[in-house]
């Protein structure tokens, strides 16, 4: 791992104008380590959560719906099996079993 001292004399090689190539050279390390360095960030970014939408809900009038149907249905969503071997089988209910 290169010293900050290092990543900081190719950020600011880079920065003047000079090619990736010329950065790398006289900091005396390979091309594509230099690379590296320049698309790192100096610090990690953090994303933030949107707190709002960017398309609207297009299944929001059959939510109620779908929520009532799932908190109502005393189905198990899935069963597992065992297979001579011991492979594991999963099965789904169909809509027209009990």
């Amino acid at each position: 791992m290169k010293s900050e001292v290092v990543r900081a004399r190719v950020r600011r090689l880079r920065n003047q104008g000079n090619s990736i190539s010329y950065c790398a050279r006289k900091s005396k390390m390979d091309r594509k380590t230099a690379a590296d360095i320049l698309h790192q960030s100096a610090s990690p970014i953090i994303k933030q959560e949107r707190a709002y939408r960017t398309h609207p809900d297009k299944l929001a009038p059959f939510w109620a719906e779908v929520e009532d149907l799932l908190n109502h249905d005393s189905r198990p969503m899935r069963s597992s099996k065992r297979w001579p071997g011991g492979t594991l089988r999963h099965s789904f209910p169909l809509g027209n079993e009990p």
